[in-house]
């Protein structure tokens, strides 16, 4: 959100890294290459969306495919508020 530091580590968690706050593992699992960063923006995005696509997004379950993101009822519902008000 609010960093201008694309490399910014979670203060919640310590383990937590990048633009899209991937866990290290978790971002090895959807980079889209062997050499992608997980501090770089485009790749981090590219992750998140193939992440998204696989935990539900490509079947239309938007709700399965955020909770998957980030297991909070309340991120998904904030993320629903925030989508809404764009479209």
């Amino acid at each position: 959100g609010k960093s201008s530091d694309s490399c910014i580590v979670s203060r919640a968690d310590g383990r937590a890294t990048g633009p899209m706050q991937f866990m290290p593992s978790t971002f090895n699992a959807y980079k889209l290459s062997h050499d992608a960063n997980i501090c770089n923006v485009n790749d981090s995005l590219s992750a998140a969306a193939k992440m998204l696509k696989k935990n539900g997004l490509e079947q239309d379950q938007v709700e399965k495919a955020i909770f998957n993101y980030n297991h909070s009822m309340a991120y998904v519902r904030s993320v629903e508020a925030i989508a809404n008000s764009i479209n």
